[in-house]
């Protein structure tokens, strides 16, 4: 049985009856092979949407128990499960790029070099124990025929071959399972472009209000609230992009962070005036006069401050 499908698409079982040549050494096999084509369902941790990676995992197990069959891994070393990369056509992921396989080990090298010690002191100062990696170690004896000196590259899949625990079975029973567990990296370059940049952008026109004197409040609240509904608008139409769930992503952070900025604003050029610029309105019959202390605002124009007595 496969854990977590939410669609079944495809299911064939063949058997197949191999004959021993000699029965009293080798007993006869039955040899079964399923297809099965299925959609798996993933919880996904999207705390840092959209630059997660995901452990896409595989999990198959055998219905029957520990002593009645078990999966074993092939005599030739073939491995127990594999990926077409190839194949692989992501909407949204791609595979991860795994680090080489004495990539750690060539750190450790180079850090020997920079600090003048041995790679076996480095590895015990790092890691508490002495290290068995051998400073000449050549290309020779790294598998495939890799010539890189970190070695061949790693798959973006691991697989695992175990049992199940006790723990988790109703009737204390435990049960072959293999586990495969692929690697995938969000492609965040379109949120980047489209989304962020974007209200970047937005945020970053809410300083051109500083062409406008301190006292100029119609025009630097036009700048403001346009904005202000601009970026609604933006949101609302992205809303379908970023994913519905019960806290707070990265992308949602951001975009908090940018209505910030322009609340933050659209305060602070109401306020300002009266807290730095002895700005005091006195009301009459009319409309509101605004008396400009001269000596606070020395960089305000004559021109300006007899427009505003008016």
């Amino acid at each position: 049985r496969i854990k977590q499908v939410m669609d079944v698409a495809f299911t064939e079982c063949s058997y197949r009856f191999l004959r021993s040549p000699n029965p009293l050494s080798a007993p006869h096999l039955v040899l079964m092979e399923e297809y099965h084509q299925v959609t798996l369902f993933e919880p996904m941790d999207l705390t840092v949407f959209p630059a997660d990676c995901q452990g896409l995992t595989v999990d198959v197990e055998l219905k029957q128990d520990i002593l009645e069959a078990e999966l074993v891994p092939f005599e030739d070393g073939t491995p127990l499960a594999d990926v077409l990369v190839d194949r692989c056509f992501l909407k949204d992921f791609r595979l991860m790029k795994m680090p080489r396989r004495d990539e750690v080990q060539s750190s450790v090298q180079i850090l020997a070099k920079v600090m003048g010690m041995s790679c076996r002191r480095v590895l015990a100062f790092g890691t508490g124990q002495f290290g068995e990696g051998n400073d000449d170690e050549t290309d020779d004896e790294h598998p495939h025929g890799s010539t890189h000196p970190d070695g061949p590259k790693q798959p973006p899949y691991c697989s695992h071959l175990g049992v199940t625990s006790k723990k988790n079975s109703r009737f204390n029973k435990q049960f072959s399972r293999l586990l495969l567990r692929i690697h995938v990296q969000r492609n965040s370059r379109y949120y980047l472009t489209n989304v962020a940049l974007i209200l970047l952008g937005v945020t970053t026109l809410s300083l051109v209000t500083i062409a406008y004197v301190p006292t100029d409040f119609t025009g630097r609240h036009t700048i403001d609230f346009t904005l202000i509904l601009t970026a609604v608008a933006f949101k609302l139409t992205i809303a379908q992009l970023i994913p519905a769930v019960s806290y707070l992503t990265l992308l949602d952070k951001y975009v908090l962070a940018c209505f910030s900025i322009l609340a933050f604003l659209t305060v602070y050029h109401s306020a300002a005036p009266y807290l730095f610029g002895g700005v005091d309105r006195v009301m009459f019959n009319g409309p509101v006069g605004i008396n400009l202390d001269e000596e606070l605002f020395h960089m305000t124009s004559r021109e300006t401050l007899e427009r505003l007595n008016r």
